[in-house]
């Protein structure tokens, strides 16, 4: 199941990586980072070690089996909404990062 919401936006990051490259980005390109930030992190390996990490502070045993999908799911929906709120952190780090 979320391997059918990631392939749309990993199929688009290889376009987006030669617009990027060629510093052509177009509408749109921005939408693409957000969905692919909030993918990557219910796609990460680390993903069900975090939710049962989650799950025990709240008293409740980890999750299992097809629950564990479901999770990713639910934590999809919730983060690919804020993504547009974090851009001018990322932005100001990446700045500072540079020395800017």
């Amino acid at each position: 199941m979320v391997d059918k919401l990631w392939d749309p936006v990993e199929n688009g990051l290889r376009d987006l990586a030669a617009r990027l490259a060629a510093g052509r980005l177009q509408s749109g390109d921005d939408t693409l980072l957000f969905d692919y930030a909030a993918t990557a992190g219910v796609r990460h390996p680390s993903f069900e070690d975090v939710a049962a990490d989650h799950q025990a502070r709240h008293g409740q045993p980890a999750l299992q089996g097809d629950n564990v999908q479901y999770a990713r799911v639910l934590a999809l929906g919730n983060q690919r909404p804020v993504m547009p709120t974090w851009r001018w952190r990322v932005a100001e780090a990446a700045r500072l990062r540079l020395g800017g």
